[in-house]
């Protein structure tokens, strides 16, 4: 029986959705925003690890450390850094399972964690900005507390340095959180379109079109 026809046509949202659907671009990393929001997944969950253990390490052993008794870690200190590391392990295998089994909304919290990381490093360097030389007196401190040589260093280079590293690390964050916001894009409309059903009012065109669409990987980011 032939169904062209049978049904309405498709909704507008249905065609729309069709037509936001991204492409595959070229990308300097070579990979696509799945494979590189899973990297970045895994990457910040081997980092937190990194971290739990050097501060249980740094809390065991810091009779081993020669510094002074205020960069000493406490165990309150310990504590909540520990706490905050177990945190983000749980967010980024969030978002590492959100993104291998096609569940966009378990990507929402690691993106909202970077948009909140973003907004306080824009607020630690205003700060900071405001008069470079206490940055420069904070790093000649932990340098003393570490018994390491001077800093030799003049200022206007300290603040050339600072600023280039502010410039670079601005554009890393917000490099990854487009990653990661580009994928929950991707996910949310392939789902969208799962959901939808089939309209042979249009022939074997749309559905074709729709499969070939769920089938490709997702865009490369840049």
């Amino acid at each position: 029986m032939d169904k062209i026809g049978s049904f309405p046509p498709p909704p507008p949202a249905y065609s729309q959705a069709l037509r936001e659907v991204p492409r595959l671009p070229s990308c300097c990393l070579c990979c696509n925003v799945r494979t590189g929001t899973m990297v970045l997944a895994v990457y910040h969950i081997i980092l937190n690890v990194i971290v739990i253990a050097a501060t249980i390490y740094a809390l065991v052993a810091k009779d081993l450390f020669d510094i002074e008794s205020k960069l000493q870690i406490t165990p309150t200190y310990a504590a909540m850094t520990i706490t905050l590391a177990v945190a983000l392990i749980f967010i980024s295998a969030s978002l590492l399972h959100g993104t291998r089994k096609h569940r966009p909304g378990l990507l929402l919290p690691f993106f909202c964690v970077q948009v909140f990381d973003l907004g306080l490093a824009t607020i630690s360097t205003v700060y900071y900005a405001t008069d470079f030389r206490l940055m420069h007196l904070k790093l000649q401190e932990l340098y003393q507390a570490f018994n390491l040589d001077e800093l030799s260093i003049s200022q206007p280079v300290f603040n050339g340095v600072f600023i280039g590293t502010t410039v670079f690390l601005y554009l890393l964050k917000f490099y990854f959180a487009t990653c990661v916001w580009k994928c929950y894009k991707f996910l949310q409309i392939t789902e969208n379109l799962r959901g939808q059903p089939e309209y042979y009012s249009q022939g074997p065109a749309v559905a074709d079109s729709k499969m070939k669409l769920l089938s490709e990987s997702p865009p490369a980011y840049e």
